[in-house]
């Protein structure tokens, strides 16, 4: 019986199993015999991690159809719930970008962001565009309920957005790098879903 210990400095899940796949192929190319197994805290955490993620995926999924079938009913419109998903939908492909170009791994902490994201631009929306049928209802003019909707509903949001970021902001002082990619991540969803919030009325 033979024991190996590695200690890692850092990891990440995805390539810690390709890793570990790759040494027991190793072991047993040498010692077809030999009973191969792997365990430790990394190897628990990524196993939790990867469980977690998967778990999270499947969860924004289902909730982006359940908030669509809110919204629809909400607004009691096919056209006017879709296009309010748009600024939901806005942040999350905004975040998944900038993880992939910046290479970030799909953790635990940031996999986070995305439901904190998704609820805050639900949050956004229905203020927005209910606030808006409502005024174009009392004034019969697209444009008019616009502006008032922006003037009511638009300078609360901005300064609860700008609130917000300033609050993540100060994550991307942290030395440690997961909190900075929280902070970062964060900002960028809560300025796109504000954004995606204006540009879709």
């Amino acid at each position: 019986m033979a024991y190996i210990h590695v200690e890692l400095k850092e990891w990440n899940s995805k390539q810690l199993d390709i890793d570990i796949d790759s040494a027991q192929t190793l072991v047993r190319k040498y010692f077809p015999k030999a009973d191969v197994g792997v365990e430790g805290y990394a190897v628990e955490q990524s196993s939790m991690n990867n469980k977690l993620v998967e778990g999270e995926i499947k969860s924004v999924c289902i909730s982006f159809v359940v908030i669509a079938l809110l919204l629809i009913a909400s607004f009691m419109s096919v056209k006017t719930g879709l296009i309010g998903m748009i600024p939901n939908v806005a942040p999350i492909l905004v975040i998944g970008g900038v993880m992939g170009a910046c290479a970030f791994s799909m953790d635990m902490m940031t996999m986070m962001v995305i439901p904190m994201a998704i609820g805050i631009a639900v949050d956004d929306t229905i203020h927005f565009v209910n606030h808006s049928k409502l005024c174009f209802e009392r004034c019969g003019n697209y444009r008019e309920s616009i502006l008032a909707t922006f003037r009511d509903v638009g300078k609360s949001m901005v300064s609860t957005t700008i609130i917000l970021c300033m609050m993540f902001l100060a994550y991307m002082v942290s030395p440690v790098t997961i909190f900075f990619r929280v902070g970062l991540m964060a900002t960028i969803g809560l300025v796109t879903a504000m954004v995606a919030d204006f540009t879709s009325a």
